[in-house]
């Protein structure tokens, strides 16, 4: 990759995350970008590294949000931070002690703080970008074939950032007066200039418009992409199928998430639990495997179970909901993806007491923190060991043990892992890289089948569960009698167990309107949970607007032609 063309591509990445500063305090400027299009787009060639310096801002370090998003390195971040550190099902420390206000949903109406802008930047940054491309694309010096896959693969990413952001700051489609509501900014021209708030339908038939074409452009390109942290065309049907769900437009998104996952079959119960560290035949879509593009910026660093900083810290890198985990049946695959007293890793946690976990002499209170030694003396990084034997690679001396102060051989006396901790996500190298899946078939499978529910097909959607579960029990998976509410609460519950930690929780719970609910941990009580009582809470579907973010203060402060009485907060 020539990172010079990258670099030019990024600039605008780094004049426009100036505006960001910490807390209340913002500078009151005007954005400008200062992406040269003829550059990049003169010839087909810098066109293209044009998109690849799109993609290099969806895995790259951004300094100016790190004051309240810490290690911010682009979608990754991104899909943590709004889908799942406020979602009930997952729960870290570390968000608990950086950014409680933000966890606890009391930023989500505060216009002038950091968190209602990160999302707002980081998916303009990458709609300005592909502007830039669309501008100049059709006269670019190349063939037709290398113009249509450049143009397919900029529309590509401008409906990804406007479909990102519709998911965080739109209402939803019930809440929408049937998308005659205003939630976003248009910009659809290179430059940051003045622009409108329109209407939810608009923004939806300008998504539904670019999709359209870039499909048929793929197809006319006839060509694939080369690296998988590319767009290509099941991307743009993925994207695609995300933003119909959203509109509850279900025939097109059952099409579109069908077509979108058709060379990505779902990954068999070998595969899930090697621990998701490096792209597999399931990813659709993954972020690079360098490390020093972020170096210790890297997503892995603090999410990974085995981060660079996760044991340095001792806050962990993120909890399952128990509640959750209490809902999922014995022989369950994905319980052994979290230290719970469910797992069943190589016996290892057989001979734990079960009721140890709510005793305050093995847990801490506030932290949920397990004692190693108290749990029976097992060392934590043994249950590491389990899922290293397996996972590709992982001998290596740069893969590192979880849990562990030194990464290697930390003593049993040393080890603190919380309650519920995850060993799904892993990373390597110095900094904990690690590949994490900006979308992957079994997403796919599932809005295909929610589609089918929606539309009454439910044969088609127990057929479609029965796909992807029979991958995730040992036992045989028979749905065949469920129907009605018992089947959407599988189907959704489904969701919630596979896609745990990657970035859908909260906008699945958003869609589907529920209540978010976080049950405190109660000593003795076998029956509570393992959220510590600080920060138990309880958000109803009428929550923050409808669990809306708020549009920043200062992109209607500054763009005049952006009238914020349409947004009626």
């Amino acid at each position: 990759m020539n990172k010079n063309i990258i670099l030019k591509g990024m600039a605008g990445l780094l004049v426009a995350g100036s505006l960001v500063s910490c807390s209340d305090d913002y500078l009151d400027v005007k954005p400008v970008t200062s992406i040269d299009t003829n550059t990049v787009t003169g010839t087909t060639e810098g066109a293209q590294q044009g998109i690849y310096g799109i993609c290099n801002s969806m895995m790259f370090p951004y300094s100016s949000f790190a004051s309240i998003v810490r290690f911010f390195s682009g979608e990754a971040s991104l899909m943590t931070f709004y889908g799942e550190v406020p979602s009930p099902d997952y729960f870290s420390m570390e968000w608990a002690r950086s950014g409680a206000d933000f966890m606890n949903w009391e930023y989500m109406q505060r216009d002038q703080y950091t968190p209602c802008y990160v999302g707002w930047m980081y998916c303009y940054n990458l709609i300005s970008q592909a502007n830039n491309i669309l501008a100049g694309i059709d006269e670019a010096t190349g063939t037709d074939t290398e113009r249509a896959f450049v143009k397919a693969q900029a529309l590509t990413m401008r409906a990804h950032g406007y479909v990102q952001l519709m998911k965080i700051y739109g209402p939803r489609w019930e809440d929408s007066k049937d998308g005659t509501r205003y939630a976003l900014v248009e910009r659809l021209t290179p430059g940051v200039g003045d622009a409108p708030i329109v209407t939810i339908n608009q923004t939806m038939d300008q998504i539904y418009k670019d999709l359209d074409l870039a499909i048929q452009l793929y197809g006319e390109a006839n060509k694939d992409r080369g690296h998988s942290w590319e767009p290509n065309i099941d991307v743009a049907r993925g994207i695609y199928a995300r933003a119909a769900i959203l509109k509850n437009d279900y025939a097109k998104a059952r099409e579109m998430a069908s077509l979108a996952r058709k060379n990505y079959p779902i990954m068999s119960a070998a595969e899930y639990m090697q621990g998701f560290v490096y792209e597999n035949p399931e990813y659709m879509w993954t972020n690079g495997d360098d490390e020093t593009v972020c170096g210790y910026w890297n997503w892995g660093t603090i999410n990974a179970c085995n981060g660079a900083y996760v044991s340095f810290w001792g806050n962990g890198s993120g909890m399952i909901n128990y509640d959750l985990v209490r809902t999922m049946k014995d022989d369950d695959i994905r319980l052994n993806m979290f230290w719970t007293p469910r797992a069943k890793l190589d016996g290892v946690n057989a001979s734990v007491n079960a009721s140890a976990f709510w005793n305050e002499d093995v847990v801490d209170v506030t932290t949920m923190n397990c004692n190693g030694n108290q749990l029976m003396k097992i060392r934590i990084g043994e249950i590491g060991q389990d899922y290293k034997a397996n996972v590709p690679g992982s001998t290596g001396a740069n893969f590192k043990d979880s849990y562990s102060l030194d990464g290697e051989s930390g003593a049993a006396s040393e080890i603190q892992v919380p309650f519920g901790a995850h060993f799904k996500f892993w990373g390597w190298g110095s900094y904990t890289t690690s590949q994490f899946p900006f979308m992957r078939g079994a997403e796919m499978l599932l809005i295909e089948a929610e589609a089918a529910y929606k539309l009454n097909d439910q044969a088609a959607c127990r057929a479609l569960l029965t796909e992807l579960n029979s991958q995730r029990h040992t036992e045989a998976y028979d749905i065949s009698s469920l129907s009605g509410e018992d089947l959407w609460n599988e189907l959704t519950n489904s969701s919630r167990y596979e896609l745990w930690g990657e970035g859908h929780t909260w906008f699945n719970m958003k869609r589907w309107q529920m209540t978010a609910v976080r049950n405190p941990w109660v000593s003795g009580d076998t029956e509570s949970n393992n959220i510590p009582q600080i920060y138990k809470s309880s958000h109803s579907p009428e929550a923050q607007d409808g669990w809306r973010w708020t549009i920043p203060y200062q992109e209607t402060n500054v763009n005049k032609g952006a009238d914020r009485n349409l947004l009626n907060y």
